[in-house]
């Protein structure tokens, strides 16, 4: 997929970056947290090509009751919001099986079957959806603008969008949509190529090389998102 973008030595990061971030979860270092901007195809020989389109969301994962430190964690969830979950199902993000992109079906996966090899005694328990809004709305509302600002607010106030209780997950309007070991969609996602450089790059921003036609104009978008990025990495550190 790399070499199809332009970007042969993997400069840009992958789900491998992103989840291997992360040395250890800790009592007070507990939440790992991404913004993704992917196709929005599954990348199959039938559909892969440079010029499909893309798409943000954010992936958040971290331990089941975060406030149950004790000797250890080991059951995790992982949290996906979109803002478009419910467009791409005909208004409700509650149908079965629920609306998932193709990369967000592999992140799901993905992190199923790293979770036991990063850390031997976790394993992915469940799993949430949500596309509730997030004011403050910016403008203009495109999708990358959206979720931008729902990265800064999940970091600005984690303990109400996050809250570490399953009922009051519902009531914030995640839903639940794998509990369990038991998987509701069919089939399985193809597995991504390793690359060498998949251990090298430490980072939490998922995004495929831009292309060559438009790239003036996503290089202002990706200024405009590195800004706010910066803006988010520095409520962390504070």
């Amino acid at each position: 997929m790399a070499d199809s973008f332009g970007d042969p030595t993997c400069g840009y990061a992958t789900f491998t970056n992103w989840f291997y971030s992360i040395l250890k979860f800790y009592k007070s270092v507990n939440t790992l947290v991404g913004l993704f901007y992917t196709v929005d195809t599954d990348w199959t020989d039938s559909t892969q090509t440079a010029n499909a389109g893309r798409h943000p969301w954010i992936t958040i994962y971290r331990p089941v009751s975060p406030h149950h430190f004790e000797k250890g964690y080991k059951e995790m969830e992982l949290f996906l919001w979109d803002c478009d979950f419910a467009r791409r199902s005909g208004g409700s993000s509650l149908r079965s099986p629920p609306p998932l992109l193709p990369m967000q079906r592999r992140l799901i996966e993905f992190v199923r079957e790293e979770a036991p090899k990063r850390f031997a005694e976790h394993s992915l328990s469940k799993v949430w959806i949500g596309d509730f809004p997030i004011p403050p709305t910016p403008e203009p509302s495109y999708p990358i603008d959206v979720t931008c600002q729902a990265v800064e607010s999940f970091l600005r106030h984690s303990y109400e969008l996050l809250t570490p209780f399953s009922v009051q997950l519902k009531e914030r309007g995640w839903k639940l949509v794998e509990d369990g070991l038991h998987n509701p969609w069919t089939g399985e996602a193809d597995a991504f190529p390793k690359a060498v450089g998949d251990m090298e790059l430490p980072e939490v921003t998922i995004t495929h090389a831009p292309q060559e036609t438009t790239r003036e104009r996503r290089n202002a978008a990706t200024s405009s998102t590195t800004t706010r990025f910066r803006r988010a990495r520095s409520i962390i550190e504070a």
